[in-house]
């Protein structure tokens, strides 16, 4: 039995889906501007789709189920066919700054996409969603290099890449997300293949979390040794460290939380980030 989502996205949703556009179908896109203009983004459609989820449950209205349904009968009707017999949702646009050329994935897409399929079964008892969240979990152990999204850490590790360039990324919301939907096919279908790479997955988080503290905040990625994450993705990585000791009781994930968020509290940290960003943007 799966519950409302982990983050619940529908706080997000005057600030990260008012500037949407929607569809004929009222599915989301985002306007990418001139050169690259209306897009779906997997990401996008998976974070709305599971907003209106955590609205359902909380009011039981059924007009937020629909929107959420919609959503996951967007995924069935979008779904690709990809290496090592997996099923994978495509970004159809150039992503230049990341230098990715379409078509291209996201562990990140594929890992929301999971949980929202998997809550879909739940809700409606149809099977195409299950049959096509299990075939998801294919792409997770496909190397960068061979056209997939699994990537390592420098101690050979695993990290599941949001963006995968070829180069050392390692967004750590993305990595986490992608986690979350192993976990979420491992509980619901128990999945062996996901129970495996979600065990791996949170041994090598684990070993590897230090890459992401610089001693007064954390990084985004592992890019760049500059490149700090915002206040609000700082915050979002405190939350999911709740999510990871919400679901492996590990008292690790309790410990790091606190220690960010005592970088979150602490007016040195925070004039410190502020130098460092306005730094960043400057240079």
């Amino acid at each position: 039995m799966l519950n409302d989502y982990y983050y619940d996205f529908s706080l997000e949703m005057k600030k990260n889906f008012s500037t949407l556009i929607f569809d004929n179908n009222g599915i989301p896109m985002v306007n990418y501007g001139r050169k690259t203009g209306l897009q779906y983004n997997p990401v996008t459609v998976a974070q709305y789709s599971l907003a209106h989820l955590s609205l359902y449950i909380r009011t039981k209205d059924d007009k937020y189920k629909k929107i959420f349904l919609n959503g996951a009968e967007w995924f069935l009707k979008n779904v690709s066919d990809y290496k090592n017999y997996s099923l994978v949702w495509f970004y159809k646009f150039d992503l230049t700054e990341c230098g990715l050329k379409s078509p291209w994935i996201s562990a990140m897409a594929q890992g929301l996409t999971v949980s929202v399929l998997l809550r879909a079964n739940q809700i409606t008892g149809s099977k195409n969603f299950l049959d096509t969240a299990e075939k998801v979990v294919n792409i997770f152990d496909v190397p960068v290099r061979e056209g997939g999204v699994m990537s390592t850490f420098p101690d050979g590790c695993i990290v599941f890449e949001e963006y995968p360039t070829g180069s050392t990324n390692s967004v750590l919301n993305g990595f986490i997300f992608s986690i979350l939907g192993l976990y979420d096919l491992f509980i619901f279908a128990k999945n062996k293949k996901a129970e495996k790479l979600f065990n791996q997955s949170v041994l090598s988080l684990k070993d590897n979390i230090k890459h992401y503290d610089t001693g007064y905040w954390s990084r985004y990625d592992l890019r760049s040794d500059k490149r700090l994450a915002s206040i609000h993705y700082h915050l979002l990585h405190i939350r999911l460290f709740d999510v990871l000791y919400e679901i492996t009781q590990d008292v690790y994930f309790i410990q790091l939380r606190n220690k960010w968020n005592g970088y979150y509290r602490s007016i040195f940290c925070i004039i410190k980030f502020m130098f460092k960003k306005f730094l960043q943007k400057l240079f």
